[in-house]
């Protein structure tokens, strides 16, 4: 928000640039369940992405985008002379490519450096609403801004990631405009620049809503101050603001004393009432609360950001971000601009339930093909009485997987397909029985018709098996867990001597869930999840490279409760990523993606998750996804799990589907057609729930008026 201070601001015509767009962007979405397309794009704002934007916009000028030729040595998005800060070139860098990468036509304008997107109208593309926020922040400096304004601008984007998928009979426009802290110069040069052709019928500009409780009195209400001038068709507008926010985000509490300020012209929404277009902002207080009230200390500091005082529990005051209300915030308005531009239809690949299978605390899904068969085993952990539970392996029959053998197993956590020679072999991890994690695991050999018991090897709470090879020589790795003594227990490479693995190696590991074997040039490595040493979950996970005598120590990476590595490679770069579980204390830890720099693998990008307990990569039609399989937050078992798109620098949140205790995802291609199965584990009080396979089904195009959802 700009701080007081001329009010006169420089009109500077410019011809106006209306951007299109191509109808069918790629975005996928499920089916709406309850038939109001309005609720189904709520329901589709994702905090967790809101907050991967937000975090991404408080770090500009660090070359944490962009690369080091944006590195200013400080956090800041201030200025648009002389061209702009070098984290202000990055914020609108940053801004292009994502809203690019949702199909939009996106630009920079202007002088100040506006960055804008257009969703066009189908039916009446001259009718036109406006979601905006301002990027830059004021000061030069450690300034990073991260409640003022990308928390704004981070609404924006993600307003923008859920309505791209489906067209409207109006136009949406995005917006996130520069030099706001000079008192709206971005935003007035673009009202100049509108024609009279262009109808704006409602502009929503967001503008600090991450931070809405008070530093001098944290007993204040906590509500949105919705804001605007008072005229007739401001009011209006605010009325359908505020409607749409109680017909669909009704724990979002509007303050109604807040409407019509003396300051209602403190921002970006003021050239558009100046102008006479119906306009609002959407704040966590009053221009004058936050001015000389102070309800927000850290407004225009250095530790306006998430990693700073602002975001503090053990600041003076203990007031931190607030990233649901924020999100509710980005709700309201996607629901106001979905009621209004009026839905038409929706768009994207088709993903929907293919075969549900009977499961009983399922940990893994294995696809594999031995000659022209497919098949698909399940790793049965439990029942809700026993871990001695039989794991099913299910054949393709043309239609669906039938069952076609049940295999005797001891609380499956993880089943491994290989060959070696002409020889189809399975490997299960037994991870316990009913008393003891010492307990074999074992290693089936195809007969010709089922799989039949070939070597049983000793193995101490077995969470995960990895088959590689190195020099021709076939080796097999297990992740022990617990020997029922301690989690600092060994795990074990294995090397084939012809005729059966033998020990060749002891990695020291710790509590250990998965192993992740990879190459990069002529090299081969081991990256070993570490999940819990006896005292915490926060502990470093480990990356070996093999050398003359076995694997090395490479690289140590910090994890919490790591329970998964998946490497991937996009368009010749290599990436690890890591499913953080648990840090002692919540299961909502954020896991990584790290990218390989030469030397090493750095840190990428964070991602938001639940317990995460499994990454899948996969690649559809030339696109790359990457899903996370969420198997806990702090108070159930049923969340979301989620998939992730590329898109050329990110992963951004793709679609989510609802899981129970999920024990992993396994994608796979079958006769053309892409599939993505889910093993559920625990669902209410039992382990007896269905694992889901989903199939991708192809562009959709649903008509809305015909009950296309």
């Amino acid at each position: 928000m700009s701080r007081v201070s001329s009010r006169t601001a420089r009109r500077l015509k410019r011809a106006s640039v209306c951007i299109w767009i191509a109808y069918l962007t790629l975005t996928l979405a499920g089916s709406s369940a309850h038939g109001d397309p309005v609720l189904d794009a709520v329901e589709k704002v994702s905090q967790g992405q809101y907050r991967m934007y937000q975090v991404d916009i408080e770090n500009m000028g660090l070359g944490l985008y962009g690369g080091p030729s944006y590195d200013q040595n400080c956090r800041n998005r201030d200025g648009w002379a002389n061209g702009g800060t070098l984290g202000n070139l990055a914020a609108r860098l940053y801004l292009v490519d994502q809203l690019s990468s949702l199909g939009l036509d996106a630009s920079i304008q202007g002088v100040y450096g506006n960055v804008v997107a257009e969703l066009p109208g189908v039916q009446a593309p001259q009718r036109i609403y406006i979601v905006c926020g301002h990027y830059d922040t004021t000061s030069r400096g450690e300034y990073p801004g991260g409640d003022d304004n990308a928390s704004g601008t981070a609404g924006v984007l993600e307003a923008a990631r859920v309505l791209t998928q489906y067209r409207f009979e109006s136009t949406l426009r995005f917006i996130a405009f520069n030099a706001e802290e000079e008192w709206m110069k971005g935003s007035q040069e673009y009202v100049d620049a509108l024609t009279k052709d262009e109808n704006i019928l409602g502009v929503i500009n967001l503008d600090m809503i991450l931070r809405p409780a008070w530093d001098n009195n944290p007993r204040q209400a906590v509500d949105l101050e919705v804001e605007t001038r008072k005229l007739s068709n401001c009011m209006a507008w605010v009325d359908t603001f505020v409607g749409a926010a109680a017909l669909y985000v009704p724990s979002l509490v509007i303050d109604p004393a807040s409407h019509y300020p003396p300051d209602w012209d403190a921002g970006d929404h003021g050239p558009f009432i100046y102008a006479g277009y119906p306009a609002l902002v959407a704040i966590e207080n009053s221009a004058e609360e936050i001015w000389w009230d102070q309800s927000n200390a850290y407004y225009h500091t250095p530790e306006d950001a998430s990693d700073a005082l602002a975001n503090d529990p053990h600041s003076p005051s203990g007031v931190t971000y607030d990233y649901e209300f924020a999100t509710n915030v980005v709700k309201a308005t996607v629901a106001t601009l979905a009621t209004q531009a009026v839905p038409v239809w929706q768009c994207g690949p088709n993903l929907y339930e293919a075969q549900a299978l009977a499961t009983a605390g399922a940990q893994d899904l294995e696809f594999f093909t031995m000659e022209n068969d497919h098949y698909l085993a399940v790793a049965n952990e439990m029942n809700d009485v026993t871990h001695d539970v039989n794991s099913t392996l299910y054949k393709w029959d043309g239609t669906g997987f039938v069952q076609y053998q049940s295999i005797p197993t001891m609380g499956a956590s993880d089943w491994e397909f290989f060959t070696i020679g002409d020889d189809y072999y399975l490997a299960v991890a037994n991870n316990r029985s009913d008393v003891t994690h010492n307990i074999d695991s074992k290693v089936f050999r195809w007969d010709g018709s089922a799989f039949v018991e070939y070597q049983s090897i000793p193995t101490n709470g077995a969470n995960d098996w990895r088959f590689f090879t190195i020099a021709g020589v076939p080796y097999l790795g297990v992740a022990n867990e617990h020997n029922d003594v301690t989690s600092l227990t060994d795990s074990k490479i294995y090397q084939w001597n012809g005729t059966s693995f033998v020990e060749f190696q002891s990695l020291p590991t710790s509590g250990v869930s998965h192993l992740a074997f990879f190459t990069l040039g002529d090299d081969s490595y081991l990256a070993v999840a570490n999940m819990y040493n006896d005292q915490t979950y926060n502990v470093e996970s480990k990356i070996y490279k093999w050398g003359a005598t076995g694997f090395a120590e490479f690289q140590s990476l910090p994890t919490h409760g790591a329970a998964d590595w998946e490497f991937f490679r996009i368009e010749g770069d290599a990436y690890l990523a890591v499913a953080n579980n648990y840090d002692g204390s919540t299961h909502n830890v954020d896991s990584k993606i790290y990218k390989w720099n030469g030397t090493g693998f750095s840190p990428l990008q964070f991602i938001p998750t639940s317990g995460a307990v499994d990454w899948e990569f996969f690649t559809v039609d030339g696109d790359s996804f990457l899903a996370v399989a969420n198997t806990a937050d702090d108070s159930t078992r049923d969340v979301r799990s989620r998939i992730y798109r590329w898109n050329g620098a990110r992963f951004v949140e793709f679609a989510c589907v609802d899981s129970h205790g999920a024990g992993g995802w396994e994608a796979f291609s079958l006769e053309g057609k892409q599939y993505l199965g889910m093993a559920n584990a625990w669902h209410g009080a039992t382990c007896s729930i269905d694992s889901i396979l989903y199939r991708y089904s192809g562009l959709r195009s649903d008509d809305l008026d015909n009950g296309g959802l």
